[in-house]
C-alpha cells in the first residue's frame, strides 16, 4: 500500500494533508518535518476517510495529544471511518478505543 502526506509550510501552519495509516507512521512524518515548525500552529486535513489517510489523526488529539492540531475534514468523515472499521453491531468502537478516542480529534472547518 502506497499512501502519500503532504506537509505544507505557511508563514503561520504547518498543514499536514491526510495522517497515515498508523499514530507510528504519523509521528515519524511529523518528526522528520519538525525543523520547519518553529512557533507555526499545526493543522490537519483529512481528504477522506478511509483509515490509510486518517488514523494518524489520533496523535493530533485535542487538547491533550501529542502534537495538538485542528483537525479539518468533512462532517461525515468520523462516522465513515468507524463504521468500515467497526460494522454496526460490533462491539469493537468505544471510547476506550484508538478509533473512540479519535471522535473528539475531528473538527469541522468553521
Amino acid at each position: 500500500m502506497n499512501v502519500d502526506t503532504f506537509a505544507i509550510v505557511t508563514r503561520r501552519y504547518l498543514v499536514f494533508v491526510d495522517t497515515m495509516a498508523t499514530p507510528a507512521l504519523m509521528r515519524q512524518a511529523v518528526e522528520r518535518i519538525a525543523p520547519e515548525r518553529g512557533d507555526r500552529a499545526l493543522l490537519v486535513v483529512n481528504t477522506h476517510a478511509d483509515y490509510d489517510q486518517a488514523w494518524g489523526n489520533q496523535i493530533f488529539e485535542q487538547p491533550d495529544g501529542e502534537y495538538p492540531a485542528t483537525i479539518i475534514g468533512h462532517s461525515l468523515g468520523p462516522a465513515r471511518l468507524f463504521e468500515r472499521i467497526f460494522p454496526t453491531g460490533s462491539s469493537g468502537c468505544d471510547e476506550s478505543t484508538p478509533a473512540g478516542t479519535m471522535r473528539s480529534g475531528w473538527s469541522r472547518p468553521p
